[in-house]
């Protein structure tokens, strides 16, 4: 059973295999005590050599070669659910490799080559982060007094000179869960991967049971403490033995029930948006069109073809997956299929098209990837005009608008509001321009980041862009008011348009989160509570100004952590960017991870941080050797994992203050 269940672990993860080795020693651990014992009865002697040892485990392998060959065999039939993959992958399966018929594809696949590429990642030097990363991620799952409780039910069979009577719960199970722990930890913390915590859910489980092997073993000494009699305690005292167990079983279920509204996925629709907007295509978009898609979203339109039957009709739209196999696999699909017909992308990539003068354009939940000197305004967009006009000349300027979508009106407080604009600039520019729009009192100036820049427009052609908002959390209810302008960033001038998009409408949420404390709010869904610097035993607290700055010299290593808190659930999964940069804002180092080395990303297929819950994120920021000597800062920010798209930071009234936060200076000698 045992090798069954072995070979059925591997072949649905690769993960299972580093518990193998603590089974193993388990395996001995009980064999050498077996044999110990057998040989004090028959000898009479202490010790046994490890000659004698040796020659006796042959003897057992020789006898028992039945038993063995039973055991390969069992496994090998766990293992034999892999032959599906090699019959079924010529037979051009709806999704998935076609290469797993070949050897080398099979290997690709049971090998979990991918994922065996990235270890270890972390090296020795990094262990103690990893260990920090391991505990915040902890205690998201457990509060500390189950913490303790699991190390005392680790602990206390070793430490005790008589543990608790009930069998079989003896010192080598334990060592058994133990070093399962210890070797699925191992393999975990080393790697980078997307999502490494769901990778925890097996020593997760261990600490439960070492916490209720805590409780028993809890429950043995109180019933000691108050001189139980030698029915033992649960047969003494049954009432507080209850009460005992009611009150620590009672946190989970309370924690459960208030996790509940958070966790919920009832209300979660971003599959089904993706198969709505697919079956109505022909409403909003052009026909006979190619959709590029990732995994991500092409997963709820393979479960609408292979269970409910629904695929839309080639001459409407042809969804297809973008798989690797070149350097940049997305554009090389663009091209393959733009000549026959439009093409749209599921999500804004500005790498896949990289290199190119396309744009991509907005439309409706998707992107068209559309040539440059298009002029045509999209029938979704509501036509307008205005020109920006200089302040101090009062000569039209260089940037129109021509259009704008506000597809929602009626929102809530804390929400992030999608605007989609139509600008054109008459004649080409060499000035960066960027809109300014007002909400009310609040002011959101946009940035340059993942925008086409003014200087890169053709004269004449339409550029349609999102810039989408975030509402603050305590914004009280009532009509806002939407006026945009435009700025001038190389002569930082606003050019006012004055032009009207509507009003918001918003509804005030019950309970707000509290922001005022916060160092940075980027979009109303990251929060950075704190950050630290260290580095030559010095230490500095965000933000710390430059008579506190610290000192490193080239190849010195500064460990900069950060506190986060989740504010709001994460529409994408953020990548989290903490950079060494000069005062002409050039980076010199670049530490571009997911949340906590790859352990805990915001979003992966749903929303992965909670509204309320906190990390510690550590990083080991180097100096490079040749770094000139001079001051330097750390700055850091969060964007889109795959638009790249930063996070814009928000001050206490709302209004948009940039896309990065500047932790202080460092001096470099």
């Amino acid at each position: 059973a045992f090798c069954l269940s072995a070979g059925l672990g591997i072949a649905h993860h690769p993960l299972t295999v580093f518990g193998f080795p603590a089974y193993g020693l388990f395996i001995l651990m009980v064999w050498f005590d077996k044999e110990i014992r057998n040989w004090r009865l028959e000898t009479g002697k202490v010790r046994l050599n490890l000659q004698s040892l040796i020659a006796s485990l042959k003897q057992v392998m020789l006898h028992n070669w039945r038993t063995l060959l039973k055991m390969v065999g069992f496994a090998l039939l766990g293992l034999s659910v892999w032959l599906y993959f090699p019959i079924r992958s010529p037979m051009a399966p709806g999704f998935g490799p076609t290469t797993m018929n070949t050897l080398n594809g099979f290997l690709d696949h049971v090998l979990a080559r991918g994922l065996s590429e990235n270890l270890p990642y972390f090296s020795l030097a990094d262990q103690s982060d990893r260990a920090r990363v391991f505990f915040s991620l902890l205690r998201l799952q457990y509060s500390l007094p189950v913490i303790f409780l699991a190390l005392f039910g680790l602990l206390y069979p070793f430490i005790s000179p008589k543990v608790s009577p009930l069998h079989p719960f003896t010192r080598s199970p334990i060592t058994l869960y133990a070093l399962t722990f210890l070797g699925t930890y191992a393999f975990v913390i080393s790697l980078r991967a997307q999502d490494i915590m769901a990778y925890l859910i097996g020593p997760f489980l261990l600490v439960g049971l070492f916490a209720g092997l805590g409780l028993l073993w809890l429950l043995q000494l109180v019933g000691t403490r108050m001189n139980a009699d030698e029915r033992g305690f649960f047969s003494s005292r049954p009432a507080i033995a209850l009460l005992l167990i009611l009150t620590f079983i009672f946190g989970p279920i309370w924690q459960v029930a208030q996790n509940i509204p958070d966790i919920s996925l009832r209300d979660y629709n971003e599959g089904q948006a993706v198969i709505d907007a697919v079956a109505n295509w022909e409403t909003t978009q052009e026909s006979g069109a190619v959709l590029l898609s990732d995994w991500e979203r092409m997963t709820p339109l393979w479960y609408a073809q292979f269970v409910d039957g629904n695929w839309p009709e080639t001459a409407v739209v042809t969804p297809k997956l973008v798989a690797a196999g070149t350097e940049n696999p997305w554009l090389t699909d663009i091209f393959e299929n733009l000549p026959a017909g439009p093409v749209y992308l599921t999500n804004y990539r500005p790498g896949a098209i990289a290199g190119t003068e396309f744009r991509l354009r907005p439309s409706g939940s998707f992107y068209q990837v559309v040539e440059p000197g298009d002029i045509s305004l999209p029938p979704t967009l509501t036509p307008v005009t205005a020109t920006s006009t200089s302040l101090s000349t009062g000569v039209a300027d260089a940037i129109e608008i021509v259009g704008y979508e506000l597809p929602e009106t009626a929102v809530s407080a804390g929400d992030f509001v999608p605007l989609t604009l139509a600008m054109r600039a008459p004649a080409v520019t060499s000035d960066f321009y960027v809109p300014v729009l007002y909400v009310g009192e609040m002011r959101f100036e946009f940035t340059t980041d993942s925008h086409l820049i003014t200087p890169n427009w053709w004269a004449g052609e339409l550029i349609v862009e999102r810039f989408d908002f975030a509402l603050p959390h305590d914004l009280a209810n009532g009509r806002y008011p939407l006026r945009l302008n435009f700025k001038n960033l190389s002569q930082n001038q606003e050019f006012p348009l004055d032009l009207l998009l509507g009003e918001l409408v918003v509804t005030a949420q019950d309970n707000p989160v509290d922001t005022d404390q916060l160092l940075a709010n980027f979009r109303q869904r990251v929060g950075l509570v704190g950050a630290t610097a260290r580095a030559n035993d010095r230490r500095a607290t965000a933000p710390w100004t430059p008579e506190n700055m610290i000192t490193a010299s080239p190849g010195d290593t500064v460990n900069v952590t950060f506190q986060w808190e989740s504010l709001a659930k994460a529409e994408e999964s953020y990548t989290i960017f903490v950079h060494l940069i000069d005062a002409a804002n050039v980076p010199y180092v670049f530490l571009d991870y997911t949340p906590l080395g790859g352990s805990s990303p915001t979003h992966l297929w749903i929303p992965k941080w909670l509204p309320g819950q906190q990390f510690i994120d550590p990083y080991r920021l180097t100096i490079p050797p040749d770094l000139p000597p001079g001051t330097y800062f750390i700055e850091v920010g969060l964007y889109e994992m795959v638009s790249g798209r930063r996070l814009h930071i928000s001050d206490s009234a709302g209004n948009l203050t940039g896309d990065r936060y500047i932790l202080g200076a460092i001096q470099v000698e």
